[in-house]
């Protein structure tokens, strides 16, 4: 079976929808069985590198709301991703420019280690406030799941390294009509747009089992 998970690593949904689908894998005994291709897809493409604006004054900016109406949804957001195992710090985080991230997840697919690189840039991002725009920031993270220290940095500096392979995947999701994520696509047929219940993917995911066998 294979999974191609558009995702933004800045977005609170995708990081819920990819902790949804590892627990309906895990208690379907599929965690080691089923391929994961994790696409790439902007949400702001034109987002600079951080420049101190913290989420909540970037959502209020963006949609014209109060600090408290920001607070209130962002709450909710929280809420949802607890009870998953997930902590959201909103407060901490950087909304920044996500291109070379997922460059360097491109590059850590080339040494099958894309799925810990990416459970762990998620986990920067929102739930210690990381910098996933910083170069330093990322060479640490993929140190931490095993990719060189050199070769990492060589992808890093070379802007125009696995930025053919993003602009592909963020192609394709216009070809699909993507305009949001997360959006799970399973074995080419199956649908799972956005951060749906563990129950949901449980129920895609066998109702692929039982069509593979037959």
């Amino acid at each position: 079976m294979k999974i191609e998970m558009w995702s933004d690593y800045v977005c609170p949904f995708s990081y819920l929808g990819k902790r949804h689908l590892d627990l309906a894998l895990e208690e379907l005994h599929l965690t080691e069985d089923v391929e994961i291709d994790f696409r790439a897809y902007e949400l702001n493409p034109e987002m600079p590198p951080y420049a101190g604006e913290g989420m909540i004054e970037l959502l209020s900016r963006k949609k014209n709301a109060s600090p408290e109406e920001v607070w209130e949804n962002l709450e909710e957001i929280r809420k949802r991703a607890e009870r998953a195992g997930l902590y959201y710090d909103f407060e901490s985080m950087k909304p920044t420019n996500t291109f070379d991230a997922h460059r360097l997840t491109k590059y850590a697919k080339t040494l099958g280690k894309d799925r810990l690189l990416a459970e762990k840039i998620f986990e920067t991002y929102f739930e210690y406030g990381g910098l996933i725009s910083d170069h330093d920031q990322l060479l640490s993270i993929a140190m931490a799941v095993g990719l060189s220290e050199d070769q990492t940095n060589e992808v890093l500096m070379d802007p125009r390294a696995y930025e053919d392979e993003v602009r592909e995947d963020i192609a394709v999701a216009k070809e699909l009509g993507i305009e949001s994520v997360p959006y799970f696509l399973i074995n080419k047929t199956h649908v799972i747009p956005g951060s749906e219940s563990v129950e949901t993917f449980l129920m895609t995911l066998q109702k692929v089992l039982r069509e593979d066998k037959e």
